[in-house]
């Protein structure tokens, strides 16, 4: 959508069409709209709530070069239509466009079931061919005949797409009848805008049936009668099982998770919330420290945020009391003094130094959960593995498997690991060093790898106060940066998200944090191929910013 769209627009032609509105009333106003009546977003003025769609794509009509615009030329989304009214002054909101009777929250994101009806074997080669799709370029576009997807539905999905909220389609058909779960990743209407080579062959050459065509990034195998109960549909009876209400129906419903009966702990959604991850993903890292092992190490490529992530869990495990948790950074001179225990000079009343034995961080630890040993305490590594783990750890690797146990330590007796002790280690997977950790180390250890993640970087720009002016470029270019290392390198020597977060991202700032931050990481990649270097320039991953 091209920004010059909005070149002419002004508050003062934007006022004179609320007024309008306000004047001849809503009906009257919306009858000389052609436009789809459902809308998303409001403006508000003066206690009232003003379509804004509407009022929008009429006030551009009046603006020089768009006498012949369409309600269809502008996007029912944040930037297509919030964004613009907003930079002109007006108070904007947003507000689900679906009926409210259906016991959930207002913000519950929505999902699309599409149904589709070829049977047998052909119903499964449907699959098939999209999925082969899938493998040779990372997605599929799949096409829906019949009436097409409303401008402002279509709006709201490509919104959660953007904001990094999961957004399914649930493809329904074939018979036996067949249940698949594809992650939405566009939306396009009419076949002009859809890239050909991304539609199966068995109708790519005649799509004029079609009017919507879904983008996937994956389609996953679900439970029928499992995966299928657990949504229900917008606009209808919410007790009624949806796979009761679809017999017979075929076309789109768009739809809902069904509220879960256990209510998420409050802090366990703040955690999520403030790591930007989805809760399940939280909850699985937080059961690698509640069972046998009491000591988990994350893993991942440079800027996947595995030190935040480290904080964040020890804050929530501690309910926030900073005093019970310990921050420590591994390097090469790290030793078994100075983490478990060893002997310092200490000077005597007549002048001369006496050696008595001293405790290092984990025994001081240790020794302060004797005043309160029920509070969990968390210990922090950063870098776990620049330094000899075993040399550092020494009798102790015993009890990090066996925590009911004693032992002797070298100067003390009977000593025991306490269970309320956990331990989260960090580790750069890019780190040459990481070949130091051998087999009998890692059991020790649950290990949770983190990714370089464009959902967490989507949510985190969606927050007040972050914005990210180059929009889908920046994430594509990330994209292409990755996928390049991955072929020249391995995944484990990729760029995380963290790199590219700041208050305003505009192509200044990125051109700045490729010179100062990526160009020498990757020139560090490659720093017995330096002849490979050139293949990265910043124009090629983002050739338009």
């Amino acid at each position: 959508m091209s920004s010059d769209l909005y070149k002419g627009l002004t508050a003062g032609i934007v006022q004179t069409e609320i007024n309008d509105f306000l004047r001849v009333g809503r009906e009257a106003y919306l009858r000389r709209y052609e436009g789809a009546r459902a809308t998303k977003f409001f403006i508000e003025q003066d206690d009232e709530k003003i379509d804004a769609k509407p009022i929008l794509v009429s006030a551009l009509k009046k603006t020089p070069g768009n006498q012949d615009l369409s309600h269809k030329d502008v996007e029912s989304t944040e930037d297509g239509v919030a964004k613009p009214l907003r930079d002109l002054g007006f108070v904007v909101i947003a507000q689900t466009v679906y009926s409210k009777n259906m016991g959930e929250s207002e913000d519950a994101p929505i999902h699309i079931l599409l149904r589709w009806s070829l049977e047998g074997k052909k119903g499964r080669d449907t699959i098939d061919h999209h999925r082969e799709i899938l493998r040779s370029n990372g997605k599929v576009i799949w096409g829906k005949r019949g009436r097409a997807l409303a401008e402002d539905r279509r709006g709201e999905y490509i919104d959660q797409i953007r904001k990094g909220i999961p957004t399914y389609a649930y493809l329904l058909g074939g018979k036996p009848e067949t249940l698949f779960r594809a992650q939405l990743t566009d939306i396009f209407q009419g076949a002009d805008s859809v890239d050909r080579s991304l539609i199966p062959d068995s109708y790519r050459e005649d799509l004029t049936e079609y009017k919507t065509f879904y983008e996937f990034s994956n389609i996953e195998d679900q439970n029928l009668f499992g995966e299928l109960d657990e949504i229900l549909l917008l606009k209808k009876d919410p007790k009624k099982r949806i796979s009761e209400s679809l017999e017979g129906q075929q076309s789109f419903f768009h739809v809902i998770h069904r509220k879960k009966e256990s209510a998420m702990n409050p802090e366990l959604k703040q955690l999520a919330d403030t790591l930007n991850w989805q809760p399940e993903d939280v909850k699985k890292i937080l059961d690698g420290l509640s069972g046998k092992l009491k000591q988990i190490i994350l893993t991942g490529s440079p800027g996947t945020g595995k030190t935040f992530v480290a904080k964040a869990l020890a804050n929530y495990l501690t309910e926030g009391d900073k005093k019970r948790v310990r921050f420590i950074q591994f390097h090469p001179s790290y030793g078994y003094e100075e983490f478990v225990e060893g002997l310092r000079p200490k000077a005597k009343d007549n002048g001369s130094f006496e050696f008595r034995p001293s405790s290092g961080v984990l025994l001081k630890l240790v020794e302060s959960m004797e005043r309160d040993p029920e509070k969990t305490r968390v210990l922090i590594i950063d870098e776990i593995n620049r330094a000899n783990m075993h040399r550092v750890f020494g009798e102790l690797m015993y009890l990090l498997e066996y925590r009911e146990e004693e032992i002797s330590l070298m100067l003390k007796e009977n000593f025991k690991l306490p269970s309320k002790l956990l331990i989260i280690g960090t580790m750069n997977t890019a780190d040459r060093s990481i070949r130091t950790l051998d087999v009998a180390m890692r059991r020790r250890f649950n290990f949770f790898e983190l990714k370089p993640n464009m959902d967490v970087l989507r949510r985190i720009y969606a927050q007040p106060g972050k914005q990210n002016m180059l929009g889908e470029k920046l994430f594509e270019g990330i994209k292409k940066l990755n996928e390049k290392l991955i072929e020249d390198v391995d995944e484990h020597h990729t760029i995380g998200h963290s790199y590219f977060i700041e208050d305003l991202m505009t192509a200044d700032q990125l051109k700045l944090t490729w010179e100062q931050q990526l160009l020498p990481l990757i020139k560090d990649y490659f720093f017995d191929q330096p002849d490979r270097i050139s293949q990265y320039e910043f124009r090629t991953f983002w050739p338009n910013v």
